[in-house]
């Protein structure tokens, strides 16, 4: 009966092992497989906030152009009006530049 209960015992420690062996095994897999994905997440995770970084960007840089062109008429238009409020005063300039020019050198 002591060598059945040994051999019981030898059959049971190396069930016990084995059950260790495999769920080792199983620790091993379950490990990798959760780095791979919160790797793959981490990486999806980038890439999705560069797009949205790069979509900000675009939609900034839209609006800036919308503004820039905003102050493009306004500052034509101020010139605009600025050149036609001075056109008439060209010829009284020109006129005294005219009489200047001449005073300076004795032709007039």
């Amino acid at each position: 009966m002591s060598e059945n209960l040994a051999q019981e015992i030898r059959l049971c420690e190396e069930a016990a092992q084995k059950m260790v062996a495999d769920a080792k095994a199983e620790a091993s897999k379950l490990v990798a497989e959760a780095k791979a994905y919160a790797s793959k997440s981490v990486k999806e995770a980038w890439q999705r906030l560069y797009r949205e970084h790069r979509e900000r960007i675009a939609k900034a840089e839209k609006e800036a152009d919308l503004v820039a062109q905003g102050l493009l008429e306004k500052g034509r238009a101020e010139a605009e009006a600025y050149f036609e409020s001075k056109k008439g005063s060209v010829p009284s300039v020109v006129s005294w530049v005219v009489e200047e020019v001449m005073r300076s050198h004795g032709l007039g």
